[in-house]
C-alpha cells in the first residue's frame, strides 16, 4: 500500500471441511486501516455476487482501496483453491 491506495484482502476458509464442513471463517484485513474497513465493507455489500461466482469454494480476494473513500473499493484479484477467477493486479 502506498499513498492514497491501500490493499485489503478477504479470505473465506474452512479450517476442517472433512469433520466440520459448516464452520467457515471470513478474514478481512488490510495494509492500512482504511484497507481493512474497505475489505469488510466490500464483503458486506458484494456477498451475493461473490457467492454467485464462487459458490461453496474457499477463496482469497485482493482489493484496491482508496484511502479517503474506503467504501469505493474494487477487486483486483480473486482466486479459489482450483482457479483464478479475476486477475487485474497489473492494470
Amino acid at each position: 500500500s502506498e499513498g492514497e491506495i491501500q490493499f485489503g484482502i478477504i479470505l473465506r476458509y474452512r479450517p476442517d471441511p472433512e469433520h466440520n464442513p459448516h464452520k467457515i471463517w471470513f478474514i478481512c484485513a488490510g495494509l492500512g486501516p482504511d484497507a481493512t474497513v474497505g475489505a469488510a465493507w466490500y464483503l458486506k455489500t458484494h456477498w451475493r455476487g461473490l457467492y454467485r461466482d464462487i459458490q461453496q469454494d474457499d477463496f482469497i480476494a485482493i482489493l484496491r482501496v482508496h484511502a479517503a473513500f474506503p467504501r469505493e473499493s474494487d477487486m483486483v484479484f480473486l482466486r479459489t483453491t482450483d482457479r483464478v477467477v479475476l486477475n487485474r493486479l497489473h492494470s
